[in-house]
């Protein structure tokens, strides 16, 4: 541990740190007579040094389930789990988590003593009737007296060892616990004293250790006694070893601490040494604990007195605290922070080492504020109070003069000179000698800034009257007329190109070469009012504002951040840097730190908010409210402490000290429809449930309070939920669907927990919106439509069938009107024809030969014979009876024949037979179909050769497998025709297509212009 760091008063500056720091009690005595014997020692005053430590007491009035808190232990997740006499609470720092008889089936008794977490992360509880429990991964368990649990007495204390065998010291007996075998072993008092217990007498074993070597120790009401090898001894008063032990603890160096009435010492190798002298009276013994760089801290109470001892280095120190109302001290701790902790029948108690040191000024009974701060050469350091200029030289703190005038600002010139601003003027305070330099300017014209520059020269600000240059003690004035952004300076500063920097109550100037280039809200300052200037090593501008945060100048952009933006306020009277990289603010509401990298991430995008930490009141300081209005508001010193003004006396942080780190996070809770749930299982959220809580914290107990938060549910939110302090999520209604709560807190903004907690959360969705029911809705749907399709095609099959029959009864219609027109045509005109021919014959030979009757006779029967052959090949068209004569392949290989001598045509044919591979009505339909193609070829084309193909092949109809199939092609070399205009135009098409499907077969045509025409049909051999 660090030997503490003496401030300039000679009192040590308190500070943040994971290891607590006492005083010690000579330290105490050597200060007291400091201040008692300082030049203004009365008038100067310290932070008392009994508040060296603050203290915080918490009671049921807090949320302790009851006021005796008999046993407190810090497990690994880092919560704080206290033993009290109303049942088990678990502190994160803000709040107490209660488990009791009436929450907590497993634990079946409220008064409990012991507590101990074993290097299994299993948390063991001890009560006052001899219960044990225990608690591990959010489970409670209960070991039953059926499971070999003797319950015969309190459980003081607990131990594990190196064999997984679990000690557990009580009222009359000692007994062990086998964590593999699950089996229990009572120490009588007769075998642990070898027989020499005396009659009627009380004997307890009350702690339990285990040294390195694996010896076992324990504390009883006869004293220490050391178990080995299976074997008892008794160590009796050994090395002027008490029998009244109080407690021991491993000695990280080898053997055990020994805790007594009379003393406390190292019992090692069979030597006990006695360290540190105890007063002896009838107090309680001292408790013993070890902190984690290995001090040994413990506290002792006497009649209205307790006393915090640490022991370190060889060195004992010690420091005393009075009316601390820890009555009865029963256990105490020192958590991984630093923080100490006692529990006793009044409450728990935190002792928090302060962080920040408080100095002051007393003048006629008042705190007065102090107004500027800085350090000279010598590491002396300067403040101004009032009319009163006081150096703070290496533990001695003095006024070194005093003035008509109020002091206002400081500053320091090559030569070591201090120059002081008043409300009239400015001074020089050389060996002792205060020289006064005013200017006639009134009263309302204080000055509030002094800088020396790179050259020596000193600039000096002030209120309502401009910026004046003070070179071979003479005043050069500049104000708004020579270009200055307002005439109110509040601070002066230079940057590293050599341009003066000029913060005033209108914005900021910089002034060089003689011009002033100015910066205002205008410019995207979020305040005029500029207090503070700081150029980093980047050569970012950073601007401090009274009511607009801070803003960063780079490259001429300018860029705030407020409170809006998660600043702590937006006054940033001073800002001073630390070592690593933080910025401290002073503000009116305490002094805030913030990451400079964290700030520009903000200002460059990359991030939505910044992150504060506070130090105020509750860190010690009599006020929050700094002392902004002069330069400089607030120094670093050469050992990196950090001094601000007050409007009360002045405030010391030593950052150095203060540590930044991660809070550990989790979700503690989770309910829904008010009903609570595990967090440490997935949550399942069933169709209607809603109002979805999720509670989460972080442990921390330095500075709980200012925990923030953020968190998102992935699968549902788009970006992180910045919430602040808030320590719960909402969600009042999730769609179906499967999500990742993640939840992460900060101390500062700079250090986030190392691990988010996690909540994995399933949504069940309704039945009707579940993939099963979708898929049968689907599936339904799909059969619906199947059913309407199948519907649909049974309704056109059916009309396609009416159709069919009407069309084929329209044909055999057509066929019977043709076959009655053609017997009419042969038998009653052809015979009436015959008649004619035969009459005229009979007449013509009757008549003269050379005779014109004659003629006209002749005329008639040629006429005759003419209509005869006509009306006969009209009946013969009608009715083709060849089908029924020579078959259907032999009538058709005739039409073409007849075709081809009776035209101009070329007619040619090659018909393979087909007879008798359709039926009678269907060999009609072929060969009407046959005839209708030959008569528009024969009638429209203007071909001069035509063909006509007929064959048996295998093809597909209606994507079917393929199948026997006689296929017809007619083919032209004419003009060929547009298809689909000569079929609405009646060209004959229409009748061949319905023909064609009526056969079951397919049809199509190809026609080109001036290319001729194909006909192609197919027909299934049924």
């Amino acid at each position: 541990m660090p030997k503490p760091i003496k401030n300039k008063f000679g009192f040590s500056v308190l500070t943040v740190t994971m290891r607590p720091l006492i005083l010690t009690f000579s330290m105490l005595c050597s200060l007291f007579c400091f201040w008692r014997s300082a030049v203004c020692g009365d008038n100067i005053y310290q932070t008392p040094e009994t508040e060296t430590y603050l203290k915080t007491v918490f009671t049921t009035e807090n949320g302790l389930p009851q006021n005796s808190v008999t046993s407190i232990v810090q497990t690994k997740d880092n919560y704080i789990w206290l033993a009290t006499f109303g049942g088990l609470a678990r502190f994160d720092g803000i709040k107490f988590t209660l488990f009791t008889t009436s929450n907590t089936p497993q634990l079946i008794n409220n008064r409990l003593i012991a507590l101990y977490e074993d290097r299994h992360g299993v948390l063991w509880i001890g009560s006052e009737d001899g219960d044990l429990m225990n608690y591990q991964n959010g489970v409670f368990s209960l070991i039953k007296k059926s499971e070999g649990m003797p319950k015969d007495g309190r459980i003081q204390s607990f131990w594990l060892d190196h064999n997984d065998i679990l000690w557990f010291a009580s009222i009359g007996t000692l007994r062990s616990y086998n964590l593999q075998t699950k089996e229990f072993k009572v120490f009588t008092s007769q075998e642990i004293l070898n027989g020499q217990l005396k009659p009627n007498e009380l004997f307890n074993t009350f702690w339990v250790t285990e040294d390195t070597e694996n010896t076992l120790w324990l504390t009883t009401s006869r004293g220490l006694i050391r178990y080995r090898d299976g074997k008892f001894t008794q160590l009796g008063t050994t090395g002027n070893l008490s029998t009244n032990i109080g407690s021991i603890k491993l000695n990280p160096n080898g053997g055990i601490w020994v805790a007594s009435d009379g003393n406390v010492g190292v019992y090692k190798d069979g030597i006990y040494t006695p360290v540190i002298d105890l007063k002896n009276d009838d107090s309680n013994t001292p408790l013993l604990n070890i902190s984690r760089n290995n001090h040994l801290f413990f506290s002792k109470s006497f009649a209205g007195k307790e006393i915090l001892y640490e022991f370190v280095d060889g060195k004992v120190k010690t420091f005393e605290y009075s009316g601390l109302g820890t009555r009865n001290i029963r256990a105490n701790l020192i958590d991984n922070e630093g923080n100490f902790w006692i529990g006793s029948d009044d409450g728990l108690t935190q002792l928090k080492r302060r962080t920040v040191q408080t100095f002051g000024i007393n003048e006629n009974g008042q705190k007065l504020g102090v107004q500027a701060i800085i350090e000279d050469s010598l590491q002396n350091i300067w403040a101004t109070s009032a009319k009163n200029l006081i150096r703070f030289n290496h533990g001695k703190a003095e006024f070194v003069t005093k003035s008509n005038d109020f002091f206002t600002t400081l500053a320091i010139d090559r030569n070591n000179v201090i120059w002081l601003g008043k409300q009239n003027g400015i001074a020089k305070f050389e060996n002792n000698k205060l020289t006064n330099y005013e200017d006639s300017f009134s009263s309302d014209r204080a000055v509030t800034s002094l800088f020396f520059d790179k050259d020596g020269t000193l600039w000096i600000g002030k209120r309502n009257a401009g910026l004046q240059q003070f070179k071979d003690e003479k005043f050069n004035n500049y104000t708004t007329v020579d270009g200055l952004v307002n005439n109110s300076i509040l601070y002066l500063t230079q940057s590293r190109s050599g341009a003066l920097l000029i913060g005033t109550k209108g914005g900021l100037s910089q002034f060089e070469n003689g011009k002033f280039t100015n910066y205002s809200t205008e410019n995207g300052l979020a305040n005029n009012q500029v207090r503070d200037i700081f150029e980093d090593a980047d050569g970012n501008l950073w601007i401090g504002t009274y009511g607009g945060g801070i803003s960063r100048l780079r490259d001429g952009k300018i860029v705030s951040i407020t409170s809006k933006n998660g600043l702590a306020e937006d006054i940033a009277s001073r800002i001073l840097t630390d070592d690593r990289d933080n910025f401290w603010v002073m503000g009116n509401q305490g002094i805030y730190v913030v990451n400079r990298n964290l700030l520009n991430d903000f200002a460059d995008g990359k991030t939505k908010r910044v992150y504060c930490r506070v130090y105020n009141i509750k860190d010690g300081m009599e006020t929050s409210e700094g002392n902004g209005g002069n330069q400089p508001a607030g120094w670093k010193t050469k050992d990196g402490k950090l001094w601000f003004p007050m409007i009360y006396g002045g405030v010391i942080i030593d950052p150095q000290m203060v540590r930044f780190t991660s809070a550990p996070v989790y979700v503690e809770g989770v309910s829904l429809e008010k009903n609570e749930f595990s967090p440490r299982n997935k949550l399942e959220i069933n169709p209607g449930q809603g109002n979805l809580e999720i509670n989460y914290t972080a442990i921390e107990f330095t500075k709980p309070e200012q925990l923030q938060f953020r968190y998102k549910l992935e699968g549902y939110d788009s970006d992180w939920q910045d919430v602040g302090t808030r320590r719960t999520a909402y969600y009042s209604y999730l769609p179906p669907g499967t999500y990742k709560f993640v939840v992460t807190a900060t101390n500062s903004g700079n250090f986030w927990s190392e691990k988010d907690a996690v909540l994995e959360i399933v949504v069940y969705a309704p039945f009707w919106r579940t993939w099963w029911f979708y898929s049968l809705v689907i599936l339904g749907l799909i059969l619906l439509i199947v059913a309407g399709y199948q519907i649909r095609l049974g309704q056109l099959k059916q009309k396609r069938l009416q159709q069919e029959s009407f069309a084929r009864q329209l044909i055999n219609a057509h066929e019977s009107e043709r076959s009655r027109i053609a017997g009419e045509l042969h038998d009653s005109l052809g015979q009436t024809l015959l008649i004619i021919k035969n009459w005229s014959l009979l007449v013509s030979k009757k008549l003269p030969v050379e005779s014109e009757e004659k003629k006209q006779v002749e005329e008639i029967v040629g006429f005759t014979t003419s209509a005869l052959e006509e009306t006969r090949t009209i009946a013969r068209n009608l009715r083709p009876s060849a089908l029924k004569k020579f078959g259907l392949t032999e009538t058709l290989a005739l039409t073409v024949k007849h075709l081809d001598e009776s035209s101009d045509i070329n007619f040619k044919s090659s018909i393979e037979n087909i007879d008798k591979l359709f039926s009678a009505d269907d060999e009609l339909s072929i060969y009407r179909i046959v005839q209708e193609c030959l008569n528009n070829v024969l009638k429209h084309s203007k071909a001069k050769k035509a063909t006509v193909r007929i064959e048996k092949t295998s093809a597909k109809i209606d994507f079917t497998n393929a199948q026997d199939v006689v296929m017809i092609e007619i083919k032209d070399d004419g003009q060929g025709f547009n298809y689909q205009a000569k079929r609405e135009s009646g060209f004959g098409l229409e009748n061949i297509e319905q023909r064609v499907q009526l056969l079951g077969g397919k049809y199509s045509i190809k026609s080109n212009a001036r290319k001729g025409t194909t006909i192609t049909i197919t027909l299934a051999i049924k």
